[in-house]
């Protein structure tokens, strides 16, 4: 079974059938892409990046709730396709936090989610495999001019054992990608 053709199949099925009801920009839909790496996050802020493949993403967001002051809360589901030497895709559903309050006129928004991740068939980590892990993704877009819905992205998608709660001293690694979203 194609898993991403699927899990695709299925987000855009679900966002066209509550689209009626949503309000313009509660939904959203980022296509993405990047290198990964088993480099420790904070390691990747100072430079250090050991690059083992490339990773493609999708995710459908919708706003669940204005919070005030230009923050909402937020829910995401997304499929992932991993290509390294051990070839894997993931599902992800978290929730989260945007920002979209900034002082300029560009539409731009901050968004931090985390939750539990899937992972089909995943590699092994310290000698076995760990198919549910906690993820953290984090996005920030702006607008590509002359468009009406249309942004560009920047992507982190990391997933880990999230200190114990899944498995200890597991890091399955991190994509830092771009690509594009479609505001609905």
């Amino acid at each position: 079974m194609n898993w991403p053709a699927a899990i695709l199949a299925l987000l855009c099925g679900w966002m066209v059938s509550a689209g009626g009801a949503a309000a313009q920009d509660e939904w959203s839909l980022s296509l993405y892409g990047g290198p990964t790496t088993d480099t420790i996050t904070t390691q990747i802020a100072t430079g250090h990046l050991h690059i083992i493949g490339g990773m493609a993403g999708l995710a459908a967001n919708r706003k669940l709730a204005d919070l005030g002051s230009g923050f909402s809360l937020m829910l995401e589901g997304q499929a992932t396709q991993y290509f390294t030497h051990d070839a894997y895709q993931t599902l992800s559903l978290g929730v989260g936090v945007s920002f979209n309050r900034f002082p300029w006129s560009t539409p731009t928004t901050l968004a931090v989610y985390l939750g539990p991740s899937y992972a089909f068939d995943p590699p092994p980590i310290e000698g076995r495999p760990h198919p549910w892990l906690n993820y953290v993704s984090a996005e920030y877009a702006m607008q590509i001019p002359h468009t009406d819905n249309l942004d560009w992205v920047l992507r982190l998608y990391h997933r880990s054992g999230a200190w114990g709660l899944y498995a200890r001293n597991v890091d399955q690694g991190t994509m830092v990608g771009v690509g594009l979203r479609w505001r609905m």
